[in-house]
């Protein structure tokens, strides 16, 4: 295994094929932060040449000329893989020593623990605790959730291969009320292409007055 940096088209084709990409670790995210004066790195992992871990990593200079890292949504690794997960970590870490960094921040697109639609933990469901400790051995401490930079909580139903009937019926109630209580004002939810953003903004306009 080799740790190096990675140019913004590798970590991109990366990015594309993983399980865990989300838009928020999206190279089109580095160039909004970079308007703020952050700058970015890719680095990752490469094993006979292929890559098997890498992250975005994102720098903002803070006090005494030291810098603040964040990596967004975290590393794109098998966080199982803890061989992997404790070498990625400790490249990076240097890495971020190196360029004068004093913190780094992760929120790892990973469930910790599944839940029901009440927030109760539902009984042999998917349970990453062992990912989770993994991570407080190799020195991340959590946060508060005030000072989170994503959601504490996220609520995510899966919709595969399921009617919309189907969808309805899991809903609670007055979700299906308020849903059946839209369609009756005439009120629908359509996709909308980048040349029709004008409409999205003349109505946030026209909503903030």
């Amino acid at each position: 295994m080799k740790f190096q940096e990675l140019t913004e088209k590798e970590y991109r084709e990366y990015w594309e094929n993983h399980p865990l990409k989300t838009f928020l670790s999206s190279p089109e995210i580095s160039k909004l932060r970079e308007k703020s004066n952050w700058e970015t790195y890719y680095v990752g992992v490469k094993e006979k040449k292929k890559i098997v871990a890498a992250t975005m990593l994102l720098s903002h200079k803070r006090h005494f000329n030291k810098y603040e890292f964040y990596s967004p949504r975290g590393f794109l690794l098998d966080f199982n893989n803890e061989k992997l997960l404790k070498y990625f970590t400790e490249e990076v870490k240097q890495y971020v020593k190196d360029k004068k960094g004093y913190i780094l921040r992760i929120d790892p697109y990973v469930i910790y623990k599944e839940r029901d639609i009440d927030g109760n933990i539902v009984e042999g469901g998917t349970d990453n605790s062992k990912v989770v400790d993994n991570l407080y051995s190799l020195g991340f401490k959590k946060v508060s959730t005030p000072n989170m930079e994503q959601v504490g909580w996220m609520f995510s139903l899966d919709l595969e291969g399921k009617t919309e009937e189907q969808i309805l019926k899991e809903m609670k109630p007055n979700t299906r009320n308020t849903i059946r209580k839209a369609e009756k004002f005439g009120i629908s939810v359509n996709e909308i292409s980048y040349d029709e953003l004008d409409k999205f903004q003349s109505i946030m306009e026209e909503t903030s007055k």
